[in-house]
């Protein structure tokens, strides 16, 4: 149950009003420059290629100067749904939002109201709550609730250490962190879990420990040395992979976990693909590539293409060489080529 959450309806008058006051919204933090450059997510120019980009071509470049080089992945629970409202209001204020425009966002926030509905049973019986009023969170599905919800976050790397990277997608926060020895890239780490765990409780986010990763970057293959640190008398045990914006990284960059992990994916595109082949046309077959091969292994291949477990990819076509169809066959080897 916990795992669910509301999704908004918005009167179409409500839906025009904040297309608005969206492009009003965002062309003013933009030509201020008031938006951290940390932050990629929901925001017009920039991509998480941008994000992922930036974050390994760091980490690249430190590990060549053989630098220690550690890595904070927070995970954050139900962040939209936890957005303090007077809190945000603030924030808008000190940014210069303020008099009737202010007033405006303050109504577009209070008073809102929710409630749960099942679906009907056996004796056509529909069971749901009370009406109850929403006292945090931006509307979810709705136009201005991504903007609000980065304007929220948008002061949150101004704390951490100068040497420090945060890459911010949306909710999804990492900071990429760097020193000369291992003793002091663990004090670094332990500063800035200090400080993202304060400043995400001022905030009224929650930061999820148990799913929080923090990771040592090493260009050694063969190092299988255990990273440990003391947070608050509690030993934390780095992990050797994590999955940062989609791809599942791990602590030698080699990408052999990310390539372990779509190769199902593709393994199942191909068997369903060679079991609709007699009985879908061509069109249909095509859209089933692209939903289920291409969208898997186009993801990230700008980053992983290069390394050396792509020719488990590659072997993926050998499930379409025996097929009797050009075009299906082209999309396939052309994507993996």
């Amino acid at each position: 149950m916990n795992n669910y959450r509301p999704i908004s309806l918005l009167t179409t008058i409500s839906k025009i009003l904040e297309i608005i006051m969206y492009k009003r919204l965002a062309q003013y933090f933009e030509s201020n420059k008031f938006l951290t450059s940390a932050q990629f997510g929901f925001r017009k120019g920039f991509r998480i290629d941008d994000a992922v980009f930036s974050f390994l071509n760091r980490t690249i470049m430190l590990l060549d100067k053989r630098k220690h080089v550690g890595g904070i992945f927070c995970d954050l629970t139900r962040h939209f749904d936890c957005v303090n409202h007077n809190i945000l209001l603030h924030k808008l204020q000190y940014y210069g939002i303020t008099g009737s425009s202010l007033s405006w966002f303050k109504s577009y926030l209070e008073n809102r109201k929710q409630k749960v509905c099942l679906s009907p049973n056996a004796l056509d019986q529909v069971a749901s709550s009370k009406w109850k009023v929403v006292v945090n969170g931006v509307p979810q599905g709705s136009i201005l609730g991504p903007l609000l919800f980065i304007i929220y976050l948008n002061d949150l790397p101004y704390g951490l250490q100068q040497d420090s990277l945060p890459i911010i997608y949306a909710d999804d926060t990492s900071v990429l962190l760097t020193a000369n020895n291992e003793a002091e890239l663990k004090n670094k780490i332990n500063y800035e879990l200090d400080y993202l765990t304060q400043w995400f409780s001022a905030n009224g986010l929650v930061l999820n420990m148990g799913k929080t990763n923090i990771m040592k970057f090493t260009p050694n293959t063969r190092q299988n040395e255990t990273f440990q640190i003391i947070y608050h008398n509690k030993i934390l045990t780095g992990t050797n992979n994590t999955k940062f914006l989609g791809l599942e990284l791990d602590k030698n960059v080699n990408w052999k976990k990310h390539i372990q992990k779509i190769l199902p994916k593709l393994s199942s595109a191909c068997y369903l693909i060679r079991k609709m082949y007699s009985s879908c046309n061509l069109n249909t077959l095509r859209m089933i590539y692209f939903a289920y091969f291409h969208s898997a292994m186009e993801y990230g291949i700008i980053f992983w293409g290069d390394c050396g477990k792509q020719k488990n990819i590659f072997a993926a076509k050998k499930n379409t060489q025996n097929y009797d169809w050009i075009t299906i066959k082209g999309y396939m080897q052309n994507a993996l080529l």
